[in-house]
């Protein structure tokens, strides 16, 4: 049996071990561990890390354990099966079955470490503080915090030292969709998407007639800005200078970003991550006719009946950023992501299926090698009416034909950063993309300015009960559940028409595609025109 061999039975040896335990009482059993796969090998033996790694996979197990105790595992993202220090997503799935080099390879599975890592530190942070840290007692670690970042980078050099022949395309699951195979099953799919189609293609007339339209009857206007603190750099001890990000500054750092990789996923410290996220942040026109048409942040409240219950608070006006990749034409692109939260979406008639508790918008920009905007898109947070936009020299040409499309808006090729997005009032549409007004100065005086916060913050808000996430273990805001799910559960969308989490949302009833689909762009035909 070989070194891998050894680690990689060890580790599953252990995990499975002490899954039928509680806390670290069976941490006794660590040397029994170690001695039986002694046992099995032919020379030579463990090498002197095989103590550090076991103890890491003591913790990870007994964390799993807490986590499934205490919580939930974080959705959107895979565990893999034997990996503890490991998880996927669709975007590094994508390299699944691909013909990696050694040095490939190994930048692969330090990604897939690396979101295995900052996975946990999030699950870590809802977990009782004294329960969270009392699983670091073997680990020479302060905390649970420093104790995740030390056992990952241990088990992925591990396994990167010592493992040539990585079983891992074999174990990881890729995944899961946000579709219901059975809701289809039973809801007969075949008949009923077609019996939707007329429908999709009614509400895509209607919104393109709404965008032609724009904002020119918006009356009474609630506007934000991004609050975009300046960018400095050190030019002598205690002494700072502002210093613009221009376009040649912005190519040179993405040039370099993308040399970090073997695989070409391009590499940003978080500081200069936060400064993109400011540059290409929009600016909101929002129609207002009622505090349903405000912004806010999602908070945890104990409502009338001393229950949780989610409440938009309209005084701290935030935005929720993250960032993520997908794959084009052979590039790595990356994306910024914006999502903005409502109170509602009210009741427009007596019979509105779309109406309830809790609504909101992701924008998204992606960018191009260079560091420029390439597309724009938006959802709502329940995945409905993807939208994409689209300069004059870009051009679409879907490949699969049974997918239902996107609504494509055309924008103008002198489009410019920031951006501004007018939205509809109560429906909270967008109905136009435009540049930001030229007077910055006098904007900004009658407009609410909102700060840009980790998005990663709404899976552990506070409660008086100790953190909790705004979703549900399958990623969804059960509070925010519509009307329209009775209706469109043959399609397959799990609950409709309700909020969720990134890396869950399905945006076709017809077909199946999401948000993150890690070749979205190339199954849209997107592509700069010749």
């Amino acid at each position: 049996m070989t070194k891998s061999n050894i680690l990689l039975s060890a580790m599953q040896w252990n995990n499975g071990l002490l899954s039928l335990s509680k806390g670290p009482r069976l941490y006794w059993l660590l040397p029994l561990i170690i001695v039986s796969a002694s046992c099995s090998i032919t020379p030579p033996p463990l090498s002197k890390a095989s103590p550090d790694i076991l103890r890491c996979s003591v913790f990870f197990s007994q964390l799993d354990n807490a986590i499934a105790t205490h919580s939930h595992f974080e959705p959107g993202v895979v565990r893999i099966s034997g990996y503890p220090s490991l998880r996927t997503n669709r975007f590094l799935s994508s390299y699944q079955q691909e013909a990696l080099s050694p040095i490939e390879k190994n930048a692969w599975i330090n990604e897939l470490s690396r979101l295995g890592r900052t996975t946990y530190l999030i699950e870590a942070q809802r977990l009782p503080m004294t329960r969270a840290d009392s699983l670091t007692r073997n680990l020479q670690q302060t905390n649970s915090q420093d104790a995740i970042q030390y056992c990952s980078k241990t088990l992925v050099n591990a396994l990167i030292e010592h493992d040539k022949n990585w079983p891992l395309s074999l174990a990881m699951d890729k995944p899961e969709d946000s579709y219901s195979n059975i809701a289809r099953f039973f809801g007969m799919y075949p008949l009923t998407s077609a019996l939707a189609k007329p429908s999709i293609k009614q509400y895509q007339a209607d919104m393109r007639r709404r965008l032609e339209k724009g904002a020119k009857d918006f009356s009474l206007i609630q506007r934000y800005h991004p609050i975009t603190p300046p960018i400095t750099r050190t030019i002598a001890p205690q002494k700072t200078e502002t210093v613009p990000l221009s376009a040649l500054t912005i190519q040179q750092q993405f040039s370099l970003a993308y040399a970090k990789s073997p695989l070409a996923i391009p590499q940003f410290e978080e500081a200069y991550l936060a400064q993109l996220f400011h540059l290409f942040s929009p600016k909101l026109q929002v129609e207002s006719t009622s505090s349903s048409d405000s912004i806010g942040s999602p908070e945890w409240v104990q409502n009338a009946d001393s229950a949780l219950a989610i409440n938009i608070d309209l005084d701290n006006v935030n935005a929720y950023r993250y960032l993520s990749f997908t794959r084009s034409k052979g590039n790595v692109l990356l994306q910024l992501n914006y999502a903005f939260w409502f109170p509602e979406r009210p009741i427009q008639n007596n019979f509105d299926i779309y109406a309830g508790d809790i609504d909101g918008i992701i924008w998204r920009v992606t960018l191009d090698t260079t560091g420029k905007p390439w597309v724009y898109d938006s959802i709502h947070q329940c995945g409905c009416y993807h939208k994409v936009y689209m300069k004059n020299n870009i051009s679409s040409a879907q490949i699969d034909s049974s997918i239902e499309e996107p609504l494509y808006f055309a924008l103008t090729d002198d489009i410019s950063h920031p951006v501004t997005l007018h939205i509809d009032a109560n429906s909270h549409y967008i109905v136009d993309v435009s540049n930001a007004a030229s007077n910055k100065a006098e904007e900004d005086r009658s407009s609410t300015g909102y700060e840009l916060k980790r998005y990663d913050s709404l899976s552990y808000l506070p409660t008086t009960q100790g953190p909790k996430s705004l979703f549900d273990d399958d990623g969804i805001i059960s509070q925010s559940a519509r009307i329209e799910r009775w209706f469109l559960w043959p399609l397959g969308v799990v609950n409709a028409g309700a909020m969720r989490q990134k890396g869950t949302h399905a945006i076709a009833f017809v077909g199946r595609r999401h948000f993150d689909d890690p070749f979205i762009f190339d199954d849209l035909g997107i592509t700069k025109k010749p």
